[in-house]
């Protein structure tokens, strides 16, 4: 069982090597994109309280209220 793994072990880390370039820029594009659809959320207070507000139950809440925003396709328009 030994000889196996060793010899699948650089096969997965050269597939590894090989997806993590495309997995990044993936990465990039979605927070580009998020940051986008946030700039264009028309009430600046709920993206501020999201991000900003010393409790997690008020930034969870303003962050499901921009998710279902957005899950009604308001960034569309």
């Amino acid at each position: 069982m030994k000889p196996l793994v060793d010899a699948l072990v650089p096969a997965v880390q050269h597939l590894i090597d090989a997806i993590a370039p495309m997995v990044d820029v993936s990465v990039k594009n979605l927070v580009l994109l998020w940051d986008e659809i946030l700039k264009s959320y028309p009430n600046k207070r709920v993206v501020w309280l999201a991000f900003h507000h010393p409790k997690e139950r008020v930034r969870k809440k303003n962050r499901n209220r921009i998710i279902k925003w957005v899950s009604k396709g308001g960034w569309q328009r």
